[in-house]
């Protein structure tokens, strides 16, 4: 009888039916059940295992990238030389940016132009997407990851005509 209702448990988990959480963790802990096969106990360690990886990781660590598009434009739409972390470039242009939760300037390197424009790091819309879904651990990934930091979009540096 015992060995039966094994061979039903590892049958229904084979066909894709699922055991209890309560009866797969707490259960073999307190006591093996009759019947209660090491095939049903590896396919819950299985399941378990997956649930903890998945509710470890970050939304936004999963969902970002480690860099980000900006779109660095001058206030009077003539093109212009500037820099960020030290990476050169001509302006108008979109420009990809590492996250981290520091601000980050864009200094120009026209006369004409402000010498320092502000990005001001942000907290990503997706980190609060897993503070509901993922908890503490998720966002203690996202938040040692610095992928759930982000800037504006769109940064706009101000010039004066020549």
């Amino acid at each position: 009888m015992a060995s039966e209702a094994g061979r039903e448990r590892s049958t229904a988990l084979a066909a894709g039916h699922q055991i209890g959480l309560f009866r797969c963790i707490v259960e073999p802990f307190i006591h093996t059940p009759k019947g209660f096969s090491m095939k049903v106990q590896r396919a819950c360690l299985v399941g378990l295992m997956m649930t903890l990886i998945v509710g470890m990781t970050g939304c936004a660590t999963i969902l970002n990238d480690k860099t980000q598009k900006i779109n660095v434009t001058s206030s009077t739409g003539e093109k212009f030389a500037f820099s960020i972390d030290g990476q050169s470039y001509e302006g108008p242009a979109i420009v990809d940016v590492t996250r981290t939760k520091a601000d980050k300037f864009i200094v120009a390197e026209s006369p004409n132009c402000n010498k320092q424009t502000l990005l001001p790091a942000k907290v990503d819309n997706k980190f609060w997407i897993n503070i509901l879904t993922g908890g503490v651990f998720g966002s203690t990934t996202d938040y040692s990851t610095e992928e759930m930091w982000g800037y504006d979009s769109n940064a706009v540096v101000s010039c004066t005509k020549e």
